[in-house]
């Protein structure tokens, strides 16, 4: 009995002599508490930042593993961008609804996400689900107002401009690959409807390019002329797009054909 209190004591004494340390044999460990506390104060104080760089590492992930999330950060209401209706009426007296979609998007620049918007075009065969939302939005996480200016009726074969603008505060940041805030991205999907497409290069003015800049689209897909990407690229350069399209460029041939 006499000697289990001396080990007891030993012990004792061994735990009072430095307050956040127990020996146990040769080894020496630290309370856990006091091991953890650097990495919980780095934690809270950039919790934002984690929290944003992990909602969309998870959710690009669970898109490459063909899998749909639906992530409910933000207003619950209302889908993640703007569709403008647009009647345009041709020679012929067709009409036609031009829908387009526009969205503004926070992309978290890490490395796994500079290969937008090759998720998105691998993962859906139409960039418009069923209940009107682009696929987009299940990675960048953003409801903006958008403003956009064509013309109310377009003949075909003729090129016309398309100039979306998006009003944002241009102080908003967003966190980058580096942990540290730079200015947001933005892009636009445009789905319209089949013959429409992007003016063909031939029948781009000078004055048509200066207006467009640097600025490159592409296709969704190759099969589908009528559904346009554009960015992501710098908001505070880009923050209003003007696109030139084409309608119904086959037109004329079905029309001789016919007669």
């Amino acid at each position: 009995m006499k000697f289990h209190i001396d080990i007891s004591s030993k012990v004792l004494k061994s735990m009072s002599y430095k307050r956040n340390t127990c020996s146990i044999g040769n080894h020496t460990y630290l309370d856990g508490i006091e091991q953890y506390k650097p990495g919980i104060k780095r934690l809270q104080a950039s919790e934002a930042e984690i929290k944003a760089l992990s909602v969309n590492y998870a959710a690009i992930l669970k898109e490459k593993e063909g899998c749909l999330v639906l992530h409910k950060i933000g207003p619950a209401d209302g889908p993640l961008g703007q569709t403008l209706i647009i009647t345009c009426t041709g020679r012929e007296g067709i009409t036609r609804s031009i829908s387009i979609s526009v969205m503004i998007y926070i992309i978290i620049r890490a490395p796994f996400s500079n290969a937008y918007p090759i998720f998105a075009q691998q993962g859906y065969e139409n960039p418009r689900e069923a209940t009107g939302r682009i696929v987009c939005a299940n990675c960048h996480l953003a409801n903006k107002p958008v403003d956009i200016e064509v013309p109310q009726a377009v003949l075909p074969d003729t090129v016309f401009e398309a100039v979306v603008r998006i009003p944002y505060d241009m102080q908003v940041k967003q966190v980058l690959a580096n942990g540290k805030k730079g200015t947001l991205n933005v892009g636009a999907v445009l789905i319209l409807p089949e013959g429409f497409e992007l003016a063909p290069p031939d029948r781009i003015s000078p004055e048509i390019k200066e207006k467009i800049g640097n600025l490159s689209f592409q296709n969704y897909r190759p099969t589908k002329k009528n559904i346009l990407v554009v960015g992501p690229v710098p908001g505070q350069k880009y923050n209003e797009i003007t696109l030139f399209l084409c309608p119904f460029t086959f037109m004329p041939k079905l029309i001789l054909a016919k007669r």
